[in-house]
């Protein structure tokens, strides 16, 4: 009986310590996408005929052609993201585990992505108030590739995040079924915002 007590401690023990000590997401590959983006801009402003205009930044047309690469780069890094999930989180069907995640993901993004997103933006965007849009705008593009494959519309806080960053154009983007959705939504979106 003794035997048996000492026994189901020790079982309660590794329980207990496994729920105290669960991995928590990590999020730490999101400071990659800064890199991603800036060299995606780069190129497309090597491409352009123009180059860099001190005066106006990168033109619409060469943002444009930067955004296939951007979105694709920034999906590698989510990916690597995804498969380091916390088992936890199930992120292979869809429900309130993998929301959950998103969900600890928009509490994250702010930090990894804001000042970067904006600095590196600066040398390509000079109107301070476009790079703000476009970096909202790119920050709410991240989010979705996140959230595709999940029904995000059972979360409001979700959505909320979505429209803050995106205003008018999140709903768009949220019925994005892949890359390529986003890809395309992108092109007609940010060449709106730099106007």
């Amino acid at each position: 009986m003794n035997s048996q007590l000492k026994r189901m401690q020790f079982l309660a023990g590794i329980i207990t310590e496994n729920v105290l000590y669960e991995e928590e997401p990590n999020f730490s590959d999101l400071s990659k996408i800064d890199d991603i983006i800036g060299d995606e801009l780069e190129k497309a402003a090597e491409e352009e005929e123009d180059s860099i205009n001190e005066i106006i930044g990168i033109t619409t047309v060469g943002f444009v052609l930067a955004i296939p690469g951007i979105v694709n780069g920034v999906a590698r890094i989510i990916q690597s993201i995804k498969k380091k999930a916390p088992e936890r989180f199930n992120l292979s069907k869809d429900g309130p585990t993998p929301l959950e995640y998103i969900i600890q993901f928009t509490d994250k993004m702010d930090g990894y992505l804001d000042t970067p997103f904006r600095i590196m933006l600066k040398p390509f965007v000079k109107d301070s108030s476009k790079r703000d849009k476009i970096a909202k705008f790119l920050k709410a593009t991240t989010l979705m590739i996140m959230a595709l494959g999940t029904d995000i519309s059972k979360s409001p806080d979700i959505l909320s995040v979505g429209k803050d960053l995106a205003g008018e154009f999140f709903e768009d983007l949220a019925t994005s079924k892949n890359i390529a959705d986003l890809i395309t939504k992108a092109k007609v979106v940010i060449p709106q915002l730099l106007k």
